[in-house]
Parts: structure tokens; C-alpha cells; sequence
């Protein structure tokens, strides 16, 4: 909470909501505010608003992980991934007949392209966890 003042009087609050912009919480004031006030409400507030959206796109500059550049050829490795991926499939096959009583099937109701979308939003949000907690462990 950041106090907002007027002539030295202290006239609310401007808190930092969910969606990251102040919004500002009055004092009861008997539901009537001038509109001299009001002016200087909204100018703190969009200095505050304009202070936070120059952190965020500060922080958006920032140098992030080099995901254009092409990575080397692979060199011979230990393991075929394929074959545990396949194996991951068939236990996920399962699982889901075991929870749901069936295998996935067409026409069951439900958006499939939603579905999916929604399941690779969640797994660039753990990827993107997995390289930021590598990276702080360098």
C-alpha cells in the first residue's frame, strides 16, 4: 500500500492489484470527492502506473536465453529417446483409461484444440521454470 496525500491529508491508498496496476482505496470521505482531488488521484495513480509498466518492460529487455540460435549437430549418445517416449505414451494411455473408464476417443464432448493448446501453455510455463532454475544454479 502506497499512501496518496492531498495538501498533506492523507486521502487513501493506491494497492497493487492482481492484474499489476495501482488502484486506489479512499478514505471514507462521505462519498464525495472534489474534482481538483479526483485530478490528482488519477495523476498519482498514472505515475505510479507509468513507473510499474517501465520496470516490466525494463525487465523484458533484459537479455534472455538465446532460443533463435541453432544448437550443434548431436553426437552419438546412451539412450534411444523414442523408446522411452513410446513407453510414456502407453502408461499415459492407461492412466487415462483408468481414470476416465476409456481410451481418448473423437467426438467426446470436449475442444481437442483447446485441450492441447491449454496442455502446451502448461508445459512452456515448466520449461520455462526448468531454465530459469538452471540458470540461478550457475
Amino acid at each position: 500500500m502506497k499512501p496518496i496525500t492531498y495538501q498533506d491529508i492523507h486521502i487513501g491508498d493506491a494497492s497493487l492489484s492482481d492484474d499489476g496496476y495501482y488502484v486506489f482505496f479512499p478514505i471514507e470521505n462521505g462519498g464525495y470527492w472534489q474534482s481538483h482531488v479526483l485530478r490528482h488521484i488519477a495523476a498519482e495513480l498514472d505515475t505510479l502506473n507509468r513507473e510499474w509498466h517501465a520496470k516490466v518492460m525494463a525487465d523484458m529487455e533484459k537479455p534472455m536465453l538465446d532460443s533463435a540460435t541453432p544448437q550443434t549437430p548431436p553426437t552419438p549418445g546412451k539412450l534411444t529417446v523414442y523408446e522411452y517416449v513410446l513407453a510414456d505414451i502407453a502408461a499415459r494411455a492407461e492412466a487415462g483409461k483408468e481414470k476416465y473408464g476409456t481410451y481418448l476417443q473423437t467426438c467426446n464432448g470436449r475442444d481437442a484444440l483447446m485441450d492441447a493448446y491449454q496442455e502446451a501453455l502448461d508445459l512452456c510455463m515448466y520449461l520455462r521454470q526448468a531454465i530459469l532454475e538452471r540458470e540461478s544454479k550457475t
